[in-house]
C-alpha cells in the first residue's frame, strides 16, 4: 500500500460549491477505486492525503496534479504504508477552523493519524493563521 500527502494552490475563482463538488467526485471514485483518505481546505489552499494499492495511488496522484482546481501542487510525503490512517473514509473533509484544535480534533476522530500527519497538519493550519 501506497500514501501520498500533498499541498496545493486552490484557484483563487473557486467557489464552495466548487469545493462540494470535488468532495463528493472524490468520495465517489475513491469508493470505487478502494482510495482513502482526508483533504482540508483553508480558502487558499488543499492539504490532502490519499492511501491505497501503489498503481491505483500512483493513477489518481497523476489526475490530482493536472487537475485546473489547483496548482503548485508539492508532494510532502509520499510512502509505502503497512496499514491506512483514514481506512474508513472515502475522502473525509474537513474545512480548517480555529481554533487549530478543532480541525485537529476532527482529524484525529477520522482515523489513526500518524504523528508524522498531525505535525503535517497542524503546518497546514498554521499556514492558514499566518495568512490572515
Amino acid at each position: 500500500m501506497k500514501s501520498v500527502l500533498y499541498v496545493s494552490v486552490a484557484d483563487p475563482a473557486l467557489e464552495s460549491d466548487d469545493v462540494g463538488d470535488i468532495v463528493f467526485h472524490s468520495q465517489t471514485r475513491n469508493l470505487t477505486d478502494g482510495i482513502t483518505g482526508i483533504m482540508l481546505y483553508n480558502g487558499m489552499n488543499f492539504l490532502q492525503l490519499i492511501e491505497g494499492e501503489a498503481p491505483v495511488i500512483d493513477a489518481c496522484y497523476e489526475r490530482i496534479k493536472v487537475d485546473p482546481r489547483h496548482s503548485g501542487v508539492v508532494t510532502l510525503r509520499e510512502s509505502n504504508i503497512p496499514v491506512r490512517e483514514f481506512p474508513e473514509w472515502a475522502m473525509r473533509y474537513s474545512l480548517v477552523e480555529q481554533p487549530a484544535e478543532i480541525t485537529l480534533a476532527k482529524v484525529r476522530s477520522a482515523g489513526a493519524p500518524s504523528k508524522d500527519t498531525l505535525t503535517r497538519i497542524a503546518a497546514f493550519i498554521g499556514l492558514n493563521r499566518r495568512g490572515r
